[in-house]
């Protein structure tokens, strides 16, 4: 065996025993009796998988110890002699390492960055959903009337919201009448006209009569395919229409103070 070789080369007999290496591998390598003391134990079951099947190595990567008790990435190329192998190492570039470190900083920070990611969405939603509600409150006006205004585009989204709290707020407070008022809504697109008619079906099966208040002529044209399934009343202005069913309002509460009072006097 040339001993002057540039490379790392052993020699080992059958048993795996060192029997001669070149100035270069005593440099890299500590010293060692066997081969195998020179492969990292994470290596050593593929690097002998590899001896069995393969007559002749070409360049197969090993971990190898380093003198310094670090490991060494190497390319092994091996063929057999007399009485054993010669197996020459090639050392690749620590670039290789720089690569996999730089590899695995950026897969820790892409964990983390899907991380915060998913917690600013959680954020967001949270945001979306409090801002559809808040897109539709109710409104209680009188202890027999309530209004709810809308604001934005409404979306089945946005409408699931504002049922969940004008569902709840009629509940408790059981008006006879609430003004659905349109004045601020964008556009309303086809789930979202059937969410709504869902929802003022539901409030006259609780015996409370809606009104319609602010339609716009777009408005009109979207909601007309289900305008007859729903028995509603129309108004152009909130304003005109708060005060039209305030005024009636005082007037039923005139005319049944009345009445009673009528009644009393035959008593």
């Amino acid at each position: 065996m040339e001993t002057q070789a540039p490379l790392p080369l052993v020699k080992i007999n059958a048993e795996g025993e060192i029997k001669a290496w070149t100035r270069e591998a005593s440099s890299l390598f500590p010293e060692a009796s066997l081969l195998m003391e020179l492969i990292e134990e994470g290596s050593r079951e593929k690097f002998n998988n590899i001896l069995m099947q393969q007559q002749i190595v070409r360049g197969a990567e090993i971990n190898i110890y380093s003198r310094d008790g670090g490991a060494v990435l190497c390319s092994i190329f091996a063929s057999p002699v007399e009485e054993g192998w010669e197996v020459a190492f090639a050392p690749l570039s620590d670039s290789y390492h720089k690569v996999s470190s730089r590899l695995l900083t950026l897969q820790t920070r892409l964990s983390e960055t899907n991380f915060e990611l998913y917690e600013k969405s959680e954020k967001l939603q949270h945001v979306v959903k409090r801002s559809d509600k808040l897109s539709g409150p109710f409104i209680e006006l009188t202890e027999n009337m309530a209004l709810i205004p809308l604001f934005g585009d409404l979306t089945v989204e946005k409408l699931t919201a504002i049922e969940e709290q004008a569902l709840q707020g009629s509940y408790y407070s059981q008006p006879e009448r609430i003004l659905i008022d349109f004045t601020g809504v964008g556009t309303v697109d086809e789930e979202g006209v059937q969410k709504f008619s869902g929802l003022v079906l539901v409030f006259q099966q609780m015996g409370i009569k809606i009104v319609l208040i602010g339609l716009h002529p777009s408005h009109a044209r979207v909601l007309a395919p289900v305008r007859s399934e729903l028995e509603v009343e129309f108004d152009h202005s909130a304003k005109t229409a708060v005060e039209k069913w305030l005024r009636l309002e005082k007037e039923e509460e005139g005319y049944e103070k009345t009445s009673v009072d009528s009644l009393s006097i035959w008593k």
